[in-house]
């Protein structure tokens, strides 16, 4: 995906009524004028160092002959990186995946043993099932994904009443029955949660791609690191009120707020301008000088 160079002349660009370019950061939606934007594109992964450099600066590449800044907006804003939050989704994933891999050893050893069994049976209740109850995403694949858990999940807590002896029911199963509920348990049941749970965290990751702006003026290039774009539209942007964006370290780039009716809530207007004089040469970005320009990877 690509958008076609912006050819006005910069001294009648004020006077242009450009549309906006929607996108989202964390949850958290943002504009900004397609004044300046030169195109759209997923995020390259082969980028050359530049040292020294800013940790929200991954490096540069070659774009038509051009060097590209990349910069990461969610470090810049101090958010946390896309990185971190698919990391942090997937270690709590293997978590559960693991808690239910400990449930189903300890209602085996409840058995060998002959003693109640103590854990979670109502799948409400357990770690997992509150987890899910309060989780909400806007992946729709990922939601899909995990809905698919339920019944496997409520099959695996229904395995318990029937297998030991369970002090919350008072119930004693039939020994004829103990096999077989424990072969259903450890050969469909568990294995299915296992299966889904590291399906999830694979549609987690492949879907956590992350796409590029590409913004010019002149001489000054950047490509801005955002989650997901979404559309290209005409927004009503009024002056910034920080009180509902505080979760910001600085309100530097950000311009003002905007509302949509594509988009529930506000919108962040970003500050194009503030964010292409990172390539002024006033020190935010480190120079050039030195590096081997010619071995700069290109798109």
């Amino acid at each position: 995906m690509s958008t076609e160079a912006n050819t006005t002349p910069p001294a009648e660009q004020n006077n242009v009524n450009y549309p906006w370019l929607l996108f989202t950061l964390a949850d958290n939606h943002f504009a900004i004028n397609t004044r300046y934007v030169n195109g759209i594109m997923i995020c390259p992964k082969d980028l050359t160092c530049l040292p020294d450099s800013p940790p929200y600066v991954r490096g540069l590449f070659m774009l038509r002959d051009n060097i590209v800044r990349l910069l990461d907006l969610r470090m810049l804003f101090g958010l946390e990186t896309l990185r971190d939050e698919c990391e942090g989704f997937c270690d709590v994933l293997e978590q559960h995946k693991q808690d239910a891999v400990n449930w189903v050893k300890e209602l085996e050893r409840c058995v060998a043993a002959d003693e109640p069994f103590s854990l979670a049976i109502d799948p409400n209740k357990c770690a997992f099932g509150k987890w899910y109850a309060n989780y909400k995403s806007d992946n729709v694949l990922i939601t899909q994904h995990l809905r698919k858990m339920q019944e496997p999940h409520r099959r695996l807590h229904e395995m318990a009443p029937k297998i030991a002896r369970c002090t919350l029911l008072n119930e004693q199963p039939e020994p004829h029955n103990i096999d077989e509920h424990m072969n259903e348990l450890l050969t469909v049941w568990e294995p299915r949660i296992v299966s889904l749970m590291e399906e999830v965290k694979d549609i987690y990751r492949e879907s956590s791609r992350e796409m590029a702006i590409i913004i010019e003026n002149g001489d000054r290039r950047l490509g801005l690191i955002v989650d997901q774009v979404l559309s290209v539209e005409e927004i009503s942007r009024t002056d910034l009120d920080d009180s509902g964006v505080n979760f910001f370290q600085s309100l530097i780039y950000i311009a003002g707020v905007s509302q949509s009716r594509s988009v529930e809530g506000n919108i962040l207007v970003v500050d194009d301008a503030k964010l292409l004089e990172l390539t002024s040469g006033d020190g935010s970005l480190e120079d050039m000088s030195g590096l081997d320009l010619e071995n700069i990877t290109e798109i």
